[in-house]
């Protein structure tokens, strides 16, 4: 009765003082909305938390694994949370990407394809599309382990084409990957290093002109707000250029994953490829990249501890402990990427970190867990916000 009580009182307020208790429409959201905000520093170091996972960021699978640790209680979730996951479970009859899309899904492909007459493949719209290498690969596929166990394979020009090199002057020091014709990808450590920045793409033999290379100055440098040199969390940098890129057969930029498909299919691949030059106390050791194309991705659970600095979820470790040391001296921000379908797609960043311990597995940052980062600074940078 108290609450009937209370609503008689109310109507026999004056009007002033009713708009006085009751904030318009647009305030009063204002007031109570909360924003989604990403994870904090050192969050992954913390147990799981569905409130934090799954409420307060836009959740995936595999943030929503996170806090159940247990399959059957992820999908029950996911289900309540998103609807039928029907892009699970018919994902791969997607060229590339798929989504819900009321209590169904559709695919939709990368930046430079254009779905087919099926609605379902993907075809490319211009005529160097993401990922997709124009130059025939040195070796066959059956004899990617033997390649892998060799540590000093040399890369084919242009079998690797949205590799990048950082300059600062005379110097060579770090590596990035090619994201579109205005920006780059690199570790963060290595955007902190030595200004002004130059980017050089199409870059092979570094003793030697051969005619495919461009040079660009870096414009502006988005360095991960979380980045921590202490720990190596959140280890990425958006290099923006001066001047567009011109693709070739020779440059040609990596695909950029959605979450949900890097983590459900790319990452359960077997292998990535990862590629670099051969660096040694912080200079470039010989002249011509190396190419590593059977990398093997490895559990998480085989991978924390193995480092000085925490390993976490936002990063992952791959490769063979006999790959460890020309794993481990290749360029700081060397591209880890993946094929699905003969398109390559970039899944991991080496770290920038100063030290590792080279007799273990090398560690990457997982690129999945920075797709709307890289996006919304990407969009922000092109349009002066």
């Amino acid at each position: 009765m108290a609450w009937i009580l209370g609503l008689v009182l109310l109507s026999l307020l004056p009007t002033e003082t009713y708009q006085q208790v009751f904030l318009p429409s647009t305030a009063a959201q204002d007031l109570l909305g909360r924003q989604k905000r990403e994870n904090f520093l050192l969050e992954e170091l913390r147990a799981g938390n569905l409130e934090r996972e799954c409420r307060e960021e836009i959740c995936n699978f595999e943030e929503a694994r996170e806090v159940f640790e247990d399959m059957e209680k992820t999908w029950e979730f996911l289900r309540s949370y998103t609807g039928p996951i029907d892009c699970s479970s018919h994902g791969q009859i997607c060229g590339q990407f798929c989504k819900l899309h009321y209590g169904t899904y559709i695919c939709y492909c990368a930046q430079g394809y254009k779905l087919g007459e099926d609605k379902k493949s993907c075809i490319p719209e211009v005529p160097y599309p993401c990922g997709k290498v124009m130059v025939a690969s040195s070796i066959e596929d059956a004899d990617l382990i033997l390649r892998a166990i060799d540590g000093d394979q040399q890369c084919k020009r242009g079998e690797y084409p949205w590799q990048v090199l950082l300059k600062h002057g005379n110097e060579t020091f770090c590596a990035a990957a090619i994201l579109n014709k205005d920006f780059v990808l690199t570790s963060a450590d290595c955007a902190n290093q030595l200004h002004p920045l130059t980017v050089v793409v199409g870059e092979h033999n570094l003793e030697v002109n051969e005619g495919s290379e461009q040079i660009h100055n870096v414009s502006q440098i988005h360095i991960h707000s979380r980045y921590s040199q202490a720990t190596f969390e959140n280890d990425i940098a958006l290099l923006k250029l001066e001047t567009s890129i011109e693709f070739n057969n020779y440059t040609i930029p990596i695909c950029l994953p959605e979450t949900d498909f890097a983590e459900f299919f790319l990452m359960k691949s077997e292998y990535g490829a990862v590629s670099g030059w051969k660096q040694k106390k912080g200079r470039i050791h010989q002249p011509i990249p190396l190419g590593v194309p059977y990398v093997p991705y490895v559990e998480f659970l085989k991978c924390e501890g193995l480092q000085h600095f925490p390993i976490v979820h936002r990063m992952f470790c791959a490769g063979f402990e006999e790959l460890a040391d020309p794993l481990c001296h290749l360029t700081r921000g060397s591209p880890f990427v993946t094929k699905y379908r003969d398109i390559w797609y970039l899944t991991g960043m080496s770290l920038g970190a100063g030290e590792y311990d080279c007799t273990v597995l090398p560690v990457y940052t997982k690129v999945s867990r920075y797709i709307s980062w890289i996006k919304k600074t990407m969009a922000q940078s092109a349009s002066g916000i």
